[in-house]
């Protein structure tokens, strides 16, 4: 220990500097020099201007707003317990209200603020952009008020990084003192500012569609989606989950007669609907707006559906794709939703399922997505499948919808037709595949026994006409015949190794058929 030398105060120096801290230095003194606003007339008058303000600007709004009021009226009124007891009686009627001795810490350690700070010019104009008439408070300002004298007050610090950690009033006591560049963007301290732009799971579309969250539906030309989702949003409007008024309907994808019938809805029941080209709505400037939307806070609580996406975005481009999931998701986080319809891909996957169509990026950078398919259907109605492919919250897996399928009907009679079906009465489309090999083979079985009690039983003369009659191929027909050769009939070898077949004495049907192995 007797060998180290003690260090430089270069060293010191270039050690604060390293670590992105500035390098110590003698105190000083800060002098602090604030304009007084003197009643030249009646300080009743000041009193009057400062509530009418006061009562413009709630004291939940935020704590920069609470703290902006705090340093604008403590300036107005120098400090002095008028101005005190304004604030107290302001800041009362919030929840956050932590009792008189709390703030009045608040109130006088901004007397010794020397940066710059806020005037009731500042609550002005704050009350100008909430909306409200300052018409009188600018009268009483203007007419009865000016600047007379200045107050000094000189602080003195203990040291350079006392003298900013001692700032009495800081812009949030929550957000440490820091030279990270980071540190202005962080949310710290703000949950209960936000709390309200941020939706809890409350459905939009029961089981399908929640607030504040990109819900995206991918379903065939013609198969219903367009249908369903606003029998959904009827059923949300009717059952008081939303306000009509927040609900936004893009009808991008219609014909005059068909705009004209959901017009007549959106009238019946209270939602707007926008349609390219009409009252001067562009589709292509719609991913602005949101934009625009999302930075001035009118988002919040907004529902916006798009029929269909592929009128704003290309969904085949990954570049235009991504950008649309960039806008909604700044829509979304401030509070609004997306429910966008698209199209599936003309293929399908290996089980017989629909895939959405263009590149991954539309279904990775929503909240939630949809496959809609036809999995039954006869002359009287269609029954159609909403399978979740992705979900944040809780979602169903699978839902089911069916709807009449008359073309007599008007389409709020087609809308009124539409019913949510138990999924355990509806076949899967692998039940479905099997039931309709079943009958394939069915049918060729009772072709090939018709034919052999016709005499038309030569092998080769058996199996075309058989083919032609179930309109199946040359193979297949092969394939059964040889399956229920030994149980259901049989063969004998003829001239020129001709198979002629025979139905066996007693078909049983029960019997197994041969198993023919590879």
């Amino acid at each position: 220990m007797n060998n180290l030398a003690p260090v430089t105060q270069t060293f010191v120096d270039a050690i604060n500097r390293n670590n992105g801290m500035d390098t110590p230095r003698k105190p000083k003194k800060r002098v602090i020099t604030k304009p007084a606003l003197i009643d030249s007339n009646s300080s009743e008058k000041l009193t009057k201007a400062t509530e009418i303000l006061l009562s413009f600007i709630g004291p939940d709004e935020s704590y920069d707003i609470w703290m902006m009021v705090i340093m604008a009226v403590n300036h107005a009124f120098n400090g002095d317990e008028v101005g005190f007891s304004l604030v107290d009686s302001w800041a009362a009627q919030g929840e956050k209200y932590d009792g008189s001795d709390a703030l009045k810490y608040k109130y006088e350690s901004c007397n010794s603020y020397a940066g710059d700070g806020y005037t009731l010019g500042s609550l002005l104009h704050h009350a100008k952009e909430l909306g409200h008439d300052t018409t009188e408070v600018q009268r009483i300002l203007n007419s009865s008020f000016e600047v007379l004298s200045t107050k000094t007050q000189v602080v003195e610090c203990d040291s350079p990084i006392d003298e900013v950690a001692n700032d009495p009033c800081p812009p949030s006591p929550t957000k440490p003192i820091s030279k990270n560049p980071l540190l202005k963007f962080s949310l710290l301290g703000k949950s209960e500012d936000y709390k309200k732009q941020f939706s809890r799971d409350i459905p939009v579309f029961t089981d399908i569609a929640l607030q504040g969250q990109t819900t995206l539906i991918f379903a065939r030309y013609n198969s219903g989606k367009t249908l369903i989702v606003i029998s959904m949003l009827v059923e949300a409007i009717q059952q008081g989950r939303i306000n009509p008024s927040n609900v936004i309907y893009v009808n991008a994808d219609d014909n005059g007669s068909g705009l004209l019938e959901k017009m007549k809805l959106a009238d019946e029941f209270g939602f707007h609907m926008l349609a390219p080209n009409f009252e001067g709505f562009n589709h292509n400037e719609l991913l602005e707006i949101l934009i625009q939307m999302a930075k001035d806070g009118s988002a919040n609580n907004v529902i916006v559906i798009l029929d269909t996406l592929k009128k704003f975005t290309d969904l085949m481009d990954k570049r235009k794709a991504s950008h649309f999931g960039t806008v909604a998701r700044q829509f979304v986080l401030r509070g609004g939703t997306i429910i966008g319809l698209a199209h599936v891909n003309k293929r399908k996957d290996n089980n017989g399922d629909s895939i959405f169509a263009g590149t991954s990026d539309s279904v990775d950078d929503a909240d939630c997505a949809y496959i809609v398919d036809i999995v039954k259907e006869d002359t009287e109605r269609r029954t159609i499948r909403f399978k979740n492919e992705k979900g944040r919250g809780y979602v169903a897996q699978e839902v089911y919808f069916s709807y009449s399928l008359d073309r007599n009907q008007s389409y709020k009679q087609l809308l009124d037709s539409v019913q949510i079906v138990d999924p355990t009465s509806i076949q899967t489309p692998a039940q479905m595949q099997e039931q309709a090999k079943q009958k394939a083979e069915s049918d060729c079985i009772s072709s090939i026994t018709e034919q052999i009690k016709l005499a038309n039983n030569q092998k080769m003369q058996l199996v075309d006409t058989v083919r032609l009659h179930i309109q199946k191929s040359r193979s297949y027909v092969q394939d059964i015949l040889d399956k229920y050769t030994g149980v259901r009939w049989g063969f004998e070898v003829k001239e020129r190794g001709a198979k002629v077949y025979h139905l066996t004495e007693h078909p049983d049907d029960t019997s197994e058929p041969r198993n023919l192995g590879n």
